[in-house]
């Protein structure tokens, strides 16, 4: 049975112990590039690892990064800087290899047991749902037009006073929302307004076009703030339709061929 060795304790951006091999190293280099200014075009198995850019002020300088766990490695591996035609970066954890000929055909040796204590640290923290859907938001006020981030927002922070019941899901391109346990709605991010895809059980609420195709849901738009009240409006009353129809375990799914809450308002009353 083969022994557990683990690196001295560093606890870096996720990293709990020192690389103790060359995949190691890899894997510290990219907590830490964007620090260094460099990003990374493709990393491959042939000599050099790695082909990146580096910003030297006028511009991105296309560089070549070979990995070694110790500097030296690099010697023992018989790479030679001056067959390729691009400056050659060594990126190790740590630099034991004393200046000689070879050494001085490498463009740079970067020793990350070093460049580590004077980056900060970025300790990891247990996920809250609050900090997941703030990242989820930052991602999308990058990727959608200002108006679409701007009713969205506005829309998101209403729906989160109906019920903190309701449990949002969010992605690049769509947000669905939970009753907590079945899907009532998703909101489509369009380029300049919002599409709300909104459960009905096959219920007619004014302001929703019902679809034909998936009786149980219904569509609706929200184009300009001043239709954000309106939709809560709708919002909330699919909610509470979401729950009758889980309280009676009726098919609420996309596939289903009929609506299942005009079944059950078919059935006799005792």
């Amino acid at each position: 049975m083969s022994k557990d060795i683990v690196g001295e304790l560093i606890s870096f951006r996720g990293l709990v112990y020192a690389p103790t091999n060359e995949q190691g190293v890899i894997y510290l280099f990219g907590k830490v590039s964007e620090d260094l200014h460099i990003y990374v075009e493709t990393i491959r198995t042939s000599f050099p690892d790695c082909i990146a850019r580096r910003f030297i002020g006028k511009g991105w300088e296309r560089i070549g990064i070979e990995f070694e766990y110790k500097s030296s490695d690099f010697k023992k591996h018989g790479h030679d800087p001056s067959k390729i035609n691009l400056p050659i970066v060594l990126v190790c954890w740590e630099d034991d290899w004393e200046e000689d000929e070879l050494k001085q055909k490498l463009d740079q040796v970067i020793e990350l047991k070093t460049i580590i204590k004077e980056l900060p640290n970025r300790p990891i923290e247990t996920p809250t749902e609050e900090r997941k859907i703030n990242e989820q938001m930052r991602v999308l006020r990058k990727s959608l037009s200002k108006k679409t981030y701007g009713l969205f927002e506005k829309l998101n922070e209403k729906i989160a006073q109906i019920s903190d019941e309701i449990f949002p899901s969010i992605g690049q391109t769509v947000a669905s929302y939970y009753s907590p346990r079945t899907r009532f709605m998703s909101i489509y991010f369009l380029q300049n307004s919002l599409r709300l895809e909104l459960f009905t059980g096959g219920i007619s609420i004014e302001g929703i076009r019902l679809k034909e195709e998936h009786p149980n849901w219904g569509d609706m738009y929200v184009k300009n703030l001043g239709d954000i009240d309106k939709a809560i409006e709708k919002i909330k009353r699919s909610w509470e339709l979401i729950l009758e129809a889980e309280k009676h375990k009726l098919d609420t799914s996309w596939g289903a061929k009929e609506g299942c809450l005009i079944k059950l308002q078919e059935k006799p009353k005792n």
